[in-house]
């Protein structure tokens, strides 16, 4: 999560067009990576006041990526760090934990993110 925290700042802090938008942006990506509750882009705009276009424009315009793309990555961080703990997982109840609807779109979204499945990275 780290090496995600280190490349979303920079992005939310170069050049922002203005602060204000900036701030929000940065507040909102903050959440999302704080906050385990949030699992669908819909829920948080709705939560946060905002359009989920809006929240889009806000997210390409200051973080560079979607929303999605945030919620995305900080779950499957969270999934990676659990497989790499030790214990033995279960991969459906934590795919239903992290908001996934099964297990096969958990082991899809790690394998699209670290290319290979959960069960190889954790060993």
């Amino acid at each position: 999560m780290a090496a995600l925290d280190a490349f979303l700042t920079p992005l939310l802090r170069a050049g922002p067009r203005t602060l204000a938008q900036a701030e929000l942006a940065m507040g909102l990506a903050d959440r999302i990576r704080t906050d385990r509750t949030i699992r669908r882009v819909a829920d948080f705009a709705r939560a946060e006041g905002l359009s989920v276009r809006a929240l889009q424009r806000l997210f390409a315009g200051y973080v560079g990526v979607s929303p999605k793309w945030v919620l995305l990555r900080y779950r499957v961080h969270e999934a990676l760090e659990r497989a790499a703990s030790g214990a033995e997982a279960d991969w459906a109840a934590l795919a239903a934990e992290l908001g996934y609807s099964d297990q096969a779109h958990l082991v899809r979204d790690v394998t699209a993110t670290v290319g290979v499945p959960p069960t190889a990275y954790a060993r």
